[in-house]
This record gives structure tokens, sequence and C-alpha cells, in this order.
């Protein structure tokens, strides 16, 4: 809506500059951003489903979680990053490691990082609660399931909560992304 204002029909997206990898290793050129353009959960699953299954634990619909304070009476963490520590990621020393979460952004700043692993939690809180109604669902169903529940608090959270704070409710009512009471919009 915005860009039809201008004439504007498409937008350029240059390639990413070429820099050193971590080591001051060559290597290809990684995008700045890789987050989809859909509110789909991306940063709680990945981009893609090669990593999305990196991220599970294979069993019971759960993420990889780490449960180093467990023994404390401490909720789960994220799961460390032991592949390619170094990628997107400040290690003061080798012995220690960042969070690994479905985007690379997760250790940038503690706001992400918490958001990341309450996502996460709440991931496994549910599949956990829907194992326990469908004892006879399998790892995979469980994990999709769950999935599409996080997926629609994330927009939920998003669409009436978050964004009507930011720009009010009556640039919400112009460009229509006040939500239904009921139901689903299939308007695009």
């Amino acid at each position: 809506y915005f860009y039809k204002k201008f004439n504007i029909k498409c937008q350029d997206f240059v390639r990413s500059f070429p820099a050193p990898r971590p080591g001051c290793k060559l290597g290809s050129r990684t995008p700045f951003n890789l987050l989809t353009g859909v509110i789909d959960g991306n940063t709680v699953y990945g981009i893609n489903e090669e990593f999305s299954r990196h991220l599970r634990s294979g069993y019971g619909g759960l993420l990889r979680m780490n449960p180093v304070f467990s023994e404390f009476g401490l909720k789960d963490l994220l799961p460390l990053k032991v592949v390619d520590p170094d990628e997107g990621c400040t290690r003061a020393n080798s012995s220690e490691f960042c969070f690994e979460a479905g985007e690379i952004r997760v250790n940038e700043q503690l706001v992400l990082a918490c958001m990341h692993t309450l996502m996460a939690r709440e991931h496994n809180r549910l599949a956990r609660e829907l194992s326990k109604i469908n004892p006879h669902w399998d790892d995979e169903t469980l994990y999709q399931e769950a999935r599409r529940i996080i997926i629609a608090q994330i927009q939920h959270i998003t669409f009436n909560e978050f964004l009507p704070i930011i720009l009010g409710k009556e640039v919400m009512e112009k460009f229509g992304l006040i939500l239904e009471k009921q139901g689903y919009w299939d308007g695009y």
C-alpha cells in the first residue's frame, strides 16, 4: 500500500558485501537478513527444514533445550551453539558457548535471547500437553501442532498487543491490521 502511492512496483535488493568470516577465513557471502517476510515463527524454528530439524530433540515433538541449571530448580535454557560456535556470536574464550535458536541474532542482545527462550519453552510445554491429550500422536505431529499454536500466539501478540501500542488504532484501521474477532481473514 505504502509504495503504491509513489508508483514503486519493485525494490532493488543488493547482494551483501564480502567480509571476512569468523577466524578471518574466506567463504561465501552471507545475506544480512535471512528472515522470512511473514510472521511464521522463524525466530523459533528457523527458515528452512534442515535447520528446523537441527533444533528438534527428535522425540515428543520437543525442541532441544539445555537443562544446565535444572538441578537448582531452574527452567531449561536454549541449546548451546557448538557447530560453528563463532558464527553470529562473540565468545570470551573457546570454553564458552552462545545460544542457538531459529535465527542467528539470538545472541545479539538480552531481550532477543529472552524471547527466543520463552517461545522455545512454550513450544515444549505445548508439545507435552498435546502428548497427554493425544498419546497416539508421533513426534512429527506433536511438533507441527505445537509449532502451529506458537505461530498463532506470535501473530496474536503482534497484531493485538504490540502493533496497536506502536501504531495506534487509527493507523491499524487505515491499513487493515485489526484482526477479526472470530475466524480468519483471507483477503490477500
